[in-house]
Formats: C-alpha cells, sequence, structure tokens
C-alpha cells in the first residue's frame, strides 16, 4: 500500500501501487492484487463520512444505508462521533443529523435531561 500522505485522493506510485481515497485513512482495506498492482480503497467508516458530508439526500439513501451497516454504526450518536471524529471542528448540520435519525433513530435523552 502507497505510504504517507497525498494531496490527492487518487494516486499512483512506481511501483504500480494506487490508493484510491485512502490516503488519510488508516483503516484502508487493501483488495485482491492483480500481478505487480495493488489497490487499496477508504474504509466504510471513511466513505460513510464522506458521503454524509456531501450527501444528495434522496440519490444517496441507500448507499449510505448500507455504508451504516457496513461500519457497524448502529446509532445516531455514533454516526455524529465519527463525523466530528474525521472532521474535526465541524458539526453536522440539523438536515444531516434529521436524516440520519430518520434512519437510526433518534439519539437518546441526555442524563442531565432526566
Amino acid at each position: 500500500m502507497a505510504s504517507g500522505r497525498c494531496a490527492s485522493p487518487s494516486t499512483a506510485t512506481r511501483r504500480g501501487r494506487w490508493t484510491v481515497l485512502s490516503s488519510q485513512d488508516p483503516s484502508a482495506v487493501p483488495l485482491p492484487a492483480i500481478e505487480g498492482i495493488e489497490v487499496s480503497t477508504a474504509s466504510p467508516r471513511y466513505l460513510l463520512a464522506l458521503k454524509l458530508r456531501a450527501a444528495h439526500f434522496g440519490e444517496d439513501d441507500g448507499e449510505i444505508g448500507m455504508l451504516l451497516r457496513e461500519a457497524g454504526i448502529a446509532s445516531l450518536g455514533e454516526a455524529v462521533d465519527l463525523l466530528q471524529h474525521l472532521f474535526a471542528g465541524w458539526k453536522p448540520p440539523l438536515g444531516i443529523r434529521l436524516f440520519l435519525a430518520g434512519l437510526l433513530g433518534p439519539a437518546p435523552p441526555s442524563r442531565s435531561a432526566a
């Protein structure tokens, strides 16, 4: 797998190795190699975060649902934590949180509300 951070989301090295959307993803998934060529793609969690950040609701719903399952994310809190971890300082807009709540159910009440 290509090492280091890449400026471009898709790069090739001189050794015939490709990195696709995984240069900054420590959980990148290697795909089966073809005689001297190795391709890695981003993990389901990283792809999910990218998809949510640029979501076209109504068009991406099926892919987002599949990525939620593949990433093992089952709650609104987990999804928001993922987004805030990968995009430090970014607060997911209300539309994204409402969309996720529709797929995963609402967040449990906070302890301070009890």
